[in-house]
């Protein structure tokens, strides 16, 4: 146990990345001229820009970042709300994915989404049970999640 927590605490910590970038994945939304290249390039087989793209993903998880920030504090005490917490943001990202039609930027969603499904099955193991919870696994999962979102924070710049 001694073991986990230090390591959960880490997937933790690495989780509120997923927030960061989440936020930044429109941060340029407003302000094209910041982007650099490019404003709005288009995929070939959609009408749907990167850029809006992007605001869809972040406007439909927007809500459950704050919820899930605050549960995820509080996992060692509260671990079925932040399980409650995870599986809200992944059920939202993955509905959210699914309006994304930018075929570069949903391809890239639908990786994230993969896994945060895979992190929200760790955190629902940890919930029912965490003294034996498998901490690499757990850290393992929250890796996964933070290059998910740092490729999609790649795309969405």
């Amino acid at each position: 146990m001694a073991t986990s927590r230090p390591t959960i605490a880490t997937a933790l910590a690495g989780f509120a990345l997923v927030g960061l970038l989440l936020s930044g994945c429109s941060a340029g939304g407003s302000d094209t001229a910041s982007s650099g290249s490019s404003p709005e390039p288009k995929s070939e087989s959609s009408s749907q820009t990167t850029e809006e793209a992007c605001t869809v993903l972040k406007d439909g998880v927007s809500g459950t970042m704050e919820d899930l920030q605050g549960s995820l504090s509080e996992l060692q005490s509260d671990p079925a709300a932040a399980s409650a917490a995870v599986g809200t943001l992944a059920a939202a990202f993955e509905d959210t994915a699914a309006d994304v039609k930018n075929t570069d930027v949903r391809a890239v969603a639908d990786s994230a989404t993969d896994a945060l499904n895979a992190f929200d099955m760790q955190i629902a193991a940890y919930a029912a049970d965490p003294a034996s919870v498998d901490a690499t696994a757990v850290q393992d999962s929250a890796t996964a999640v933070q290059e998910a979102m740092t490729k999609l924070g790649a795309t969405c710049p």
